[in-house]
């Protein structure tokens, strides 16, 4: 099924509660613990979506899914998976429909442009829960707007086998969020270029989770953060030198913490030293095998799941704790 304008205006305007007002999907957003709603500021709403808000997200969704596909991505807001393991080689997926009651559809309710929406999604990806942003409805003096973003889709595609990546969100949660929401409407750029980084972290959404290419991304976010130009003479101002001994030191203040045990009991200081020799590998177009010494970095999908967090980690300790990594940076 396709939106054209047509189909568009008339969604537009079944929403006729919206005035200078409108929604827009939290696209991983399952459940919100203890509450319905929670507020992240005035005019701004994390909500359980109302029946005339799920009807138009059911239908911009199947504008999104491919229907004509063999086995069509699921719709894991009226549906729930889970992974069984049948033996030690086979994985079987099951699946059940929810009951309406427990359907995951939540929207972001916002007065206005829908800027401040994006301001608090943003704020969200320094915490432990980032909230992801698709389809739109919008009424205002202005002017009036549907969209669909391609977080639905890449979502849509992650959730395929389980439900891992839906988030269940408390209090304390969307505390977290105003607060970091707060603290970057103050920052000061000038010792540390957290905005970039943020912005290019985003950015690497656009690439596929398996690819080397998002690994090194990640990787080049934590150096732009932490790291100075090495000294060619200076054996000790490596990158890999300075990444292996700075992070070992932020850790201990890590406000959010920093997986390790995904490799096991492997020390950490053997960890960065593995992951770097991993990044020279792929950044020289190598394949990578996991045997030998790399055996304690599982795969690729565990490394590049941990260094994601790691970015996360060092990005809010630059806001929290901005001079502390600027000096480190220097050294």
């Amino acid at each position: 099924m396709k939106i054209d304008g047509k189909k568009a205006s008339r969604i537009i305007a079944s929403h006729r509660e919206l005035q200078n007002a409108g929604f827009i999907h939290a696209v991983n957003v399952g459940h919100l613990d203890g509450s319905s709603s929670y507020s992240f500021a005035d005019g701004v709403l994390l909500r359980r979506a109302s029946a005339r808000e799920i009807q138009t997200l059911q239908r911009l969704l199947k504008a999104t899914l491919d229907q004509s596909a063999i086995f069509p991505p699921r719709n894991p807001y009226q549906t729930a998976t889970k992974t069984l393991r049948t033996n030690e080689s086979t994985l079987t997926f099951e699946t059940r429909k929810l009951p309406r009651r427990e359907w995951r559809y939540h929207v972001i309710e916002f007065s206005g442009n829908n800027c401040i929406a994006h301001d608090f999604a943003d704020a969200s990806t320094l915490t432990r829960h980032r909230i992801r942003l698709g389809s739109m409805v919008m009424r205002t003096d202005a002017g009036s707007a549907l969209g669909w973003s391609s977080n639905d889709l890449r979502f849509l595609n992650e959730l395929k086998d389980d439900d891992d990546a839906i988030l269940a969100l408390t209090l304390q949660d969307v505390a977290d969020i105003r607060d970091v929401y707060d603290k970057l409407r103050k920052y000061d750029n000038a010792s540390i270029n957290l905005r970039d980084a943020i912005t290019k972290y985003q950015h690497l959404d656009l690439i596929p989770f398996g690819s080397p290419m998002r690994f090194l991304g990640y990787m080049a976010i934590v150096e732009s953060l932490i790291t100075h130009r090495p000294d060619p003479s200076d054996p000790y101002s490596s990158l890999t030198r300075q990444v292996r001994q700075k992070m070992l030191l932020l850790d201990r203040r890590a406000r959010i913490e920093i997986p390790y045990g995904r490799f096991g009991k492997a020390p950490r200081e053997q960890i960065w030293n593995r992951l770097y020799e991993y990044r020279s590998t792929v950044a020289h177009g190598a394949v990578m095998k996991f045997g030998g010494k790399f055996e304690c970095l599982k795969d690729a999908e565990t490394v590049t799941k941990f260094l994601e967090r790691v970015v996360v980690a060092v990005m809010r300790l630059a806001l929290d704790e901005t001079q502390l990594v600027a000096d480190l940076k220097a050294i």
